[in-house]
């Protein structure tokens, strides 16, 4: 009894309205055939009508004379511009009319599920884009529609067999539309025997075949059996598959329910699977470097994606062949911004087998927020012996603040000296203090973004830099020349002076410097005798030399007066005559040096800093 009920239900259940519209048709058809059958063809055609046929379509006609209305107001509006530049109105009028539009819509391909079409313009006209919209008895745009094209074709998805569907097309330049067109197609229906496969993803698929006569419910069977989700009696055309094996290739048999006859069978493969999750390995101010898991069902490769957070693009940034490589380095990335990295597979097409991508909305991805820029530059000013003022000029990308580096280029230490906090658009000035006169120093600028959420603090990869010599200002003061020989034990030359004999064109002198880190005095004690010596007009015919030794190495700031005296006996008693000394740098070791100098008729130069 229940199989009857059902089959009592099939057989009197109401034809959908693209029956009736097909029943029209076949109607109309006939009456062409038998013209006494008329006042039937009649009655039908008015029942079509009686049953809403007319007032189904009543949504789209709202829009369609929303479309007229429209157009003729955008064809008053150029009217109106014609006769703002001088034309006649009746020149206006006809100009405004004249090759507005589309001249007619062809269909150059129709299937169960998607139509193809192309359309043509009124000779003389000319199109920025056009815009397709197609609407179905509901009278309802599909969704994703309208959309706009450069194109003159397109081809219209994801529609459903044996179906009325609505075209038009309508086109626009610099914002006034032009005269539309519409054309009315049905969708092919199925081929009998003919299972239609679509949306098929790694998780689920959905199929469609034709009704067969006298089938009152169906089933599916796959092979493998486990490919699918459990399905049991199906009393529509139609049905969805929940698929339990992504990237498999699987038969699927359409049966009568009741005889488990055959009734049509086809192939699908599933889409791969995800990866199982992604990580970011390290991340700098224009690179990424992530890493994931494989899944364990079948792919042929995998394709990293790259998503803008704040515009969410989404644009693919490698494809990585062989499948068992699992890390990828993108590059190319905006500094300072944030990015969403994800990783899928994909399938090569094969055989009848498009290619195919797993789902989107289950590939795992992991944000990131690549390093700040560097700041445009760094420049330096008022410099002294122990300050210099620099300026920063920002980076245009975002960043929190900077931090100041100096480095000594005797032993290359890195200090930081300071942290500077960013405010938009501001030119940065400031000072280091606290420098080593004569010193030659580096100074490296980079920029920072605080720490925030899941992102830690992020220093610049770059750095603007800067070198400068701080300055070297002496008094000099000539302590004495006295006159007189001290007998020592030691080297003395032909002429009894310590030292071996003079060399003629030169000059040697001593300069005594603290020494070690503190190397900037002896910097500039050369390039002052450099200067000296390739200046023609100071000391004709002469060249300066100067013998440099070093009064407390070990510890530049402090004095000592017993390597003083050292250094300069051993100086005074190695190569040629000294003429005069340079030194020292601290007042101790200058009191030592004025006591001892004066027996060897040596003049003494001291210097201090202002």
């Amino acid at each position: 009894m229940e199989d009857n009920e059902v089959t009592s239900e099939t057989e009197y259940e109401p034809p959908s309205k693209k029956h009736r519209v097909a029943e029209a048709s076949h109607d109309v058809d006939a009456q062409s055939e038998d013209s006494g059958n008329e006042e039937e063809d009649e009655s039908s055609t008015s029942e079509m009508n009686e049953t809403g046929e007319l007032e189904d379509n009543m949504a789209y006609q709202e829009w369609l004379e929303m479309a007229m209305t429209a157009t003729e107001e955008s064809r008053n509006e150029k009217c109106k511009k014609y006769i703002s530049n001088g034309m006649s109105e009746d020149d206006a009028k006809e100009k405004a009319h004249d090759g507005l539009g589309i001249e007619s819509i062809n269909v150059d391909e129709n299937t169960p599920t998607y139509i193809s079409v192309s359309w043509s313009t009124d000779a003389g006209s000319s199109w920025d884009h056009y815009m397709v919209d197609i609407v179905p008895p509901s009278g309802y745009s599909l969704n994703g529609y309208p959309i706009n094209t450069t194109d003159t074709s397109y081809q219209i998805t994801g529609l459903s067999p044996e179906e009325e569907y609505t075209i038009t097309v309508k086109p626009w330049s610099s914002g006034s539309a032009g005269d539309a067109a519409n054309t009315t197609v049905f969708t092919e229906a199925i081929a009998e025997g003919e299972i239609l496969v679509s949306d098929v993803t790694s998780s689920s698929a959905y199929i469609q075949w034709r009704a067969v006569e006298g089938v009152i419910f169906y089933t599916i069977v796959t092979e493998p059996s486990d490919a699918i989700g459990h399905l049991g009696g199906i009393l529509e055309e139609e049905v969805g598959l929940t698929i339990l094996l992504p990237g498999t290739v699987f038969n699927v048999t359409l049966q009568n329910g009741q005889t488990f006859s055959s009734l049509a069978s086809t192939e699908i493969r599933s889409a791969p699977g995800s990866p199982v999750n992604v990580t970011l390995d390290q991340i700098g101010s224009t690179e990424a470097t992530i890493s994931w898991t494989p899944p364990t069902t079948p792919r042929d490769a995998y394709e990293v994606y790259v998503i803008n957070n704040s515009t969410n693009e989404r644009l693919l940034a490698a494809t990585i062949r062989p499948e068992e490589v699992n890390e990828c380095t993108v590059n190319g990335l905006s500094r300072a911004w944030v990015y969403r990295f994800e990783v899928g597979t994909l399938l090569d097409a094969s055989n009848s087998f498009a290619l195919q991508r797993s789902d989107m909305n289950s590939n795992p991805s992991v944000l990131g927020r690549t390093g700040p820029e560097a700041p445009l530059g760094v420049f330096v000013s008022s410099i002294t012996d122990v300050s210099v003022s620099l300026t920063l000029t920002p980076p245009s990308s975002p960043h929190d603040g900077y931090e100041l580096y100096k480095l000594n280029p005797t032993d290359n230490h890195r200090t930081l000296v300071s942290n500077l906090t960013r405010e938009n658009g501001m030119i940065y000035e400031t000072d280091i203090v606290g420098l080593v006169p004569a010193t030659l120093y580096y100074v490296e600028v980079g920029t920072f973004l605080n720490a925030e959420g899941s992102f830690p603090l992020q220093m610049s990869e770059e750095y603007a830099a800067v070198t400068f010599q701080t300055e070297l200002q002496m008094v000099i003061a000539v302590v004495g020349l006295i006159s007189g020989v001290l007998a020592v034990d030691g080297a003395v030359n032909s002429a009894g002076q310590p030292g071996d004999d003079p060399v003629e064109g030169e000059i040697h002198f001593v300069a005594l410097f603290p020494g070690g880190t503190w190397e900037g005095l002896e910097i500039a004690g050369r390039m002052a005798v450099d200067d000296i010596n390739s200046n023609p007009n100071i000391l004709k015919n002469y060249t300066l030399v100067m013998h440099v030794d070093y009064t407390n190495p070990t510890s530049p700031n402090k004095p000592n007066q017993g390597l003083a005296a050292s250094a300069f006996y051993q100086r005074l008693y190695n190569g040629p005559p000294k003429s005069f000394l340079i030194g020292g740098f601290y007042s101790e070791d200058s009191g030592i040096l004025c006591e001892t100098v004066k027996y060897w008729n040596v003049i003494q130069v001291s210097y201090i800093f202002s």
